[in-house]
């Protein structure tokens, strides 16, 4: 009869979309297990990046320190030659006066003595 069809029919759709409607839901929380999975990985993610550049920031900024004590260390140590120099310079000077002077007065020395010599010469030829 056709209530039985009808009867059947009604008892198969709906058994179906029973099966339908759990299988939805089934879907949708596995589907929100994985987004939540996605989004707890996706955190993660981001810290180790975020902890990766913080790092990266870290090792730059030593790194820069560094260059900047080197660099003052430099700067520092041509300052210091450049002094060095400067007295080395004064010294140099201050001794080509000494030498000049000790050669002047040898010289007159020198001088004295080839006069007293020739004249020492001169007085033992005329005796």
């Amino acid at each position: 009869t056709w209530v039985n069809t009808f009867t059947n029919q009604y008892t198969t759709l709906s058994q179906q979309h029973q099966q339908l409607q759990q299988t939805y839901i089934s879907q949708t929380t596995q589907l929100e297990q994985q987004k939540i999975a996605s989004e707890s990985e996706l955190s993660d993610i981001r810290s180790l990046y975020s902890q990766e550049r913080e790092r990266e920031r870290q090792i730059f900024n030593e790194e820069r320190l560094k260059y900047e004590e080197e660099k003052d260390q430099m700067i520092c140590n041509i300052s210091n030659l450049k002094k060095v120099m400067h007295d080395f310079q004064n010294k140099r000077e201050q001794m080509n006066d000494e030498i000049t002077a000790l050669r002047k007065e040898l010289g007159i020395t020198m001088d004295s003595w080839k006069q007293d010599c020739r004249e020492k010469d001169s007085y033992l030829e005329k005796t």
